[in-house]
C-alpha cells in the first residue's frame, strides 16, 4: 500500500486512505475485513463533494475516469491544489 498512497499524495496532503466497512447486498450485519479506500483530503472534501453533486463513486471505472485529465497534459505552471481549486469554483454540467 506504501506505494499506492506515494501514487496518491497522502504525504502531500492530495488523498487520505481510510478504512471502510463492507457489508453484501441482504447481509445486515458488518463483515470485518481489511479493506480501505482514497477520499480526497480533508482539507477540500466538503467543497468537492458539493461541487461533485453530493455524489460519490461506488467505483472508479472507465466512465469515471473519461473526465481526468493526465498530469502531462494540464498547465505545467499550476499546483495540484491551483487545479483543485479550478475544478471546485468552476460551474458544474
Amino acid at each position: 500500500m506504501d506505494r499506492l498512497d506515494e501514487l496518491e499524495g497522502t504525504s502531500r496532503g492530495h488523498y487520505e486512505r481510510r478504512p471502510i466497512h463492507l457489508t453484501p447486498a441482504g447481509v445486515e450485519e458488518l463483515l470485518p475485513c481489511a479493506a480501505s479506500a482514497y477520499y480526497a483530503h480533508k482539507s477540500y472534501e466538503e467543497e468537492m463533494w458539493k461541487r461533485n453533486g453530493r455524489k460519490g463513486f461506488g467505483v472508479y471505472s472507465e466512465k469515471e475516469a473519461k473526465g481526468y485529465v493526465k498530469r502531462k497534459d494540464r498547465p505545467q505552471n499550476l499546483s495540484f491544489w491551483d487545479h483543485i481549486r479550478i475544478f471546485i469554483l468552476s460551474p458544474s454540467d
